[in-house]
């Protein structure tokens, strides 16, 4: 339901990210090694204050749409940013879940294996240039892979909501 809502008075933000994380989330390591904190929620009310949340404490920007299947939002921090946003919950707590505790622990001493990728945002000029130009005339003035530029070609051309 969307009946939820953050205290009106005041209350400690980390201590209540926490026990919602706690309580509806999960933490731990993916099986290809990497550092994650997701929070699956029906609440559009709770979708909007956590990425308000994330975006206010860490600089993380969310942009999600419902999954299809279940009608549900499924928000997944990783990496570094995961590893930031555990600290914030769960260091010198003294009240948590156990379990979800123990995974913090995992979480903090990752150390990452392969070379970070990453995200450019495209710009509407970008988007414009790949609508006018081949795969190749476009991965070379943007400075992209063809890859890159043939799925979101595809996604712009098909109206995807969730690339916009």
């Amino acid at each position: 339901t969307n009946t939820f809502s953050i205290p009106k008075q005041d209350y400690s933000e980390r201590d209540f990210w926490r026990g919602v994380i706690d309580g509806d989330g999960s933490i731990g390591i993916t099986a290809s090694n990497e550092p994650f904190i997701s929070l699956v929620t029906k609440s559009e009310n709770l979708k909007q204050y956590y990425c308000k949340m994330l975006f206010d404490n860490f600089n993380i920007v969310k942009v999600i749409s419902r999954k299809k299947r279940d009608d549900v939002y499924n928000i997944v921090v990783k990496n570094e940013d995961a590893i930031k946003l555990a600290d914030f919950l769960y260091k010198d707590s003294f009240m948590y879940l156990e379990r979800k505790y123990q995974k913090y622990l995992e979480v903090i001493n990752w150390e990452r294996t392969r070379k970070k990728v990453s995200r450019q945002m495209w710009t509407e000029k970008e988007i414009e240039f790949i609508k006018n130009h081949t795969i190749k005339e476009s991965a070379i003035e943007l400075n992209r892979t063809e890859s890159s530029i043939r799925n979101k070609k595809y996604r712009v051309m098909t109206k995807h909501e969730s690339d916009k």
